[in-house]
């Protein structure tokens, strides 16, 4: 039951991170986080995707100071 619920939120994760980013780099994300425990490859995800949003956000914020 644990394993199915870590599985399919690392799916979930990878899927979401996937929507912000170009097929090179989800591979590459992909790639780099597989032999990694599913919680910390979930954990990691979570971060990254939280990078990639607080960025868009900041770039939103300086485009409209120009």
């Amino acid at each position: 039951m644990l394993v199915s619920i870590v599985v399919i939120s690392t799916l979930l994760s990878i899927w979401s991170i996937a929507q912000h980013q170009s097929v090179a780099t989800q591979l590459s994300v992909i790639e780099r986080k597989t032999p990694l425990i599913y919680t910390d490859l979930v954990g990691q995800q979570v971060r990254e995707y939280t990078a990639i949003q607080n960025a868009n956000e900041q770039i939103k914020v300086n485009l409209n100071q120009d």
